[in-house]
């Protein structure tokens, strides 16, 4: 009987088979010992990322032997069973620490920021990240690794896929090894001050671009732009650090207008004109270090500012901002002033706790009912409550919440004519329909009858 034979996970030769270019840095001693071997039938075509990650890792871990023995003992040592890919890990890790300083700090630079950025990074985004230095105020070209530089010297954890463009790491496994352990602790921290440099390059002091091709421009002059205002508060969260970059930054009204450009401006369809422009103005760093929940930083420009309740150009306050967010710690310290309007109001008649029942932010929500300041039942311009849009959000805990004030109106109708109770119906979420029947309102009894007339829930 025929039987398929497949590669073992630890086949060099079967490696090499496939990928040809890797005997281009094979030494000698090593292409003629794996050519002793019997390589793995051509008509097998495994997948490779997965099948062949480990093999890779070991191919990479002998490829710089210079003679047999070192060789053969190399192969001995290869680990195997269930911690071999953490062992393969490590053991490329510490590769990487034996090179020389100047490729130690490049692998380091290019490993951390591809662990810990929050989407993929293209080549050309990555190259400027590491191209940029604290104290910069213009890119240099002559500061930009090469790519292959960048993936030689991280002992094969990284590729490129070339159809993206997108550096990444080389299995999904990598990254869960390395989040597993803690390669490099201040990895936010440095990102977070590598994105606010880049942000208050001197380019950036004519603020917002005034068009939509200028600010397309932009984006191409400047690669690491749009991953910069879209996430340096994400990092500056994480991070929790302070440092001069990040409060300067914050104080110089231009740059911060462009990297909010950067942040809200959303080409929503292919001939979306003037979209650049359509992006709020009047944002103080207050509102962008409570959008982002950049706790640390709020600490200390809550001392010395008396802008905590001021509005940007929609109405909005730093802590309508927290409260959307669901940053309990940023709500808390505005609220702790004692001069913020709990209740404050934007364009729309949005309120703080409208924003956070809507997204379903229970400590906020608990928070801000504990304030005894806010009005449970305060609509906006559509007339819909917080507890409208918790029902029909499905966030049971917030309904509770609210109903347990006793002040939440359960029969309050819309600019539509329609109550929690129908919002609730009709998203399909029972246990909240339930929990509004246990009020045992009388409107809620008819709407009740005609909710199981029309709905199939029931």
């Amino acid at each position: 009987m025929e039987t398929n034979r497949t590669p073992k996970r630890s086949s060099l030769s079967y490696v090499l088979s496939i990928e040809p270019a890797c005997w281009l840095s094979v030494p000698t001693v090593a292409i003629e010992s794996v050519h002793r071997r019997v390589p793995c039938p051509p008509t097998v075509q495994p997948n490779r990322d997965r099948m062949f990650l480990l093999t890779q890792l070991h191919f990479n871990s002998i490829r710089t032997k210079k003679t047999r023995k070192k060789l053969m003992e190399a192969l001995m040592n290869l680990p195997i069973g269930s911690d071999a890919y953490s062992q393969a890990y490590r053991d490329a890790m510490e590769r990487v620490q034996k090179q020389d300083s100047d490729s130690v700090e490049l692998a380091e630079n290019v490993l951390s920021w591809i662990i810990h950025a929050r989407r993929p990074l293209t080549t050309i985004e990555l190259q400027d990240a590491i191209g940029v230095e604290v104290g910069m105020l213009t890119p240099d070209e002559n500061n930009l690794p090469q790519v292959q530089n960048m993936m030689s010297v991280c002992a094969g954890l990284v590729t490129v896929d070339h159809e993206s463009n997108i550096i990444r790491l080389v299995h999904y496994t990598t990254q869960r090894h390395f989040e597993q352990n803690i390669w490099f602790p201040s990895a936010h921290s440095d990102m977070m001050t590598i994105c606010i440099t880049y942000l208050s390059f001197n380019d950036f002091r004519s603020g917002s671009c005034p068009s939509d091709a200028e600010f397309e421009e932009r984006l191409q002059v400047y690669p690491l732009y749009d991953y910069a205002a879209h996430n340096w508060g994400y990092h500056g969260r994480y991070g929790q650090t302070v440092c001069q970059v990040l409060m300067r930054f914050l104080e110089r009204e231009a740059r911060l207008e462009a990297s909010i450009q950067g942040l809200l401006a959303e080409k929503l369809w292919n001939r979306h004109s003037n979209y650049s422009q359509q992006v709020l103005s009047r944002m103080t760093g207050l509102h962008m270090l409570a959008y982002f929940g950049v706790e640390e930083a709020m600490k200390v420009i809550l001392q010395t500012t008396g802008k905590e309740d001021a509005k940007n150009s929609y109405g909005r306050t730093p802590l309508s901002y927290a409260t959307e967010n669901g940053h309990q710690v940023i709500a808390q310290l505005l609220l702790a002033i004692g001069k913020v309007d709990v209740d404050s109001k934007d364009q729309d008649g949005w309120t703080p706790l409208l924003y956070a029942t809507r997204n379903g932010h229970e400590a906020v929500v608990h928070l801000l009912l504990t304030t005894e300041r806010v009005d449970v039942d305060l609509k906006a311009k559509n007339r819909r409550t917080p507890l409208s849009h918790a029902a029909e959000n499905g966030h049971e805990a917030v309904v509770h919440l609210l109903l347990a004030t006793g002040k939440a109106d359960v029969d309050s109708k819309d600019e539509d004519n329609r109550t929690p109770l129908s919002h609730a119906a009709e998203s399909g979420h029972k246990d909240i329909v339930q929990l509004l029947l246990a009020t045992k309102r009388p409107t809620l009894t008819k709407v009740m009858q005609t909710v199981r007339r029309h709905s199939h829930m029931m």
